[in-house]
């Protein structure tokens, strides 16, 4: 018997509350291939997270296993101009793709589920956990180009490859750029 992951939204101050699990599985999970991040880069990430939960329109969700542990979590926010992530993309996609997906869109920053918790439903739960907090009409991400199984997820979730390869400045792996539409809402 499968058991259902219990997700649920988080605020900003719920997240930071919970570092040490959120640093510790985002560990874990970005330091294997392709991503294999380094003790400085998780390091890094944990020196961002005050910043990054004050990004506008912030949002997050968690999955706890049976026991209570951190199963995943996952975090974004709303896109736009002055966000360094966004103004990196925008400028490389043409006209037409920037007013079509990253004018009014939601960024799917963060979606990390720890080894043992895959392919249980806990990336799926918290992908539309995270997405469902949004009335934005669009959610955009980057995943590593190298990453088969995350693009397969995501492709099994009606995402769609919008710019291919991407180098970050700083990095030196390719990056696809996916975006899809989201459900209307009524507001």
């Amino acid at each position: 018997m499968i058991v259902e992951p219990r997700v649920i939204a988080v605020s900003a101050d719920d997240l930071i509350a919970m570092r040490a699990e959120i640093v510790e599985t985002h560990g874990a999970v970005f330091a294997e291939p392709p991503t294999s991040e380094g003790p400085a880069e998780i390091t890094a990430f944990d020196a961002s997270l005050d910043r990054l939960v004050r990004k506008p329109g912030f949002r997050a969700c968690t999955a706890r296993d049976p026991n209570g542990a951190l199963a995943g979590f996952a975090f974004g926010w709303e896109g736009g101009p002055g966000d360094r992530w966004w103004d990196t993309v925008t400028s490389a996609v043409d006209a037409h793709v920037r007013r079509r997906w990253f004018g009014d869109c939601f960024e799917l920053v963060e979606l990390a589920v720890l080894r043992g918790s895959r392919r249980r439903g806990v990336g799926g739960a918290l992908h539309d956990g995270l997405l469902e907090q949004t009335e934005r009409p669009h959610a955009v991400l980057s995943t590593h180009a190298q990453a088969a199984p995350a693009r397969a997820f995501y492709a099994a979730r009606e995402w769609r490859v919008v710019l291919e390869p991407l180098r970050f400045p700083g990095h030196e792996a390719p990056f696809a750029i996916m975006a899809r539409d989201l459900p209307t809402r009524s507001r």
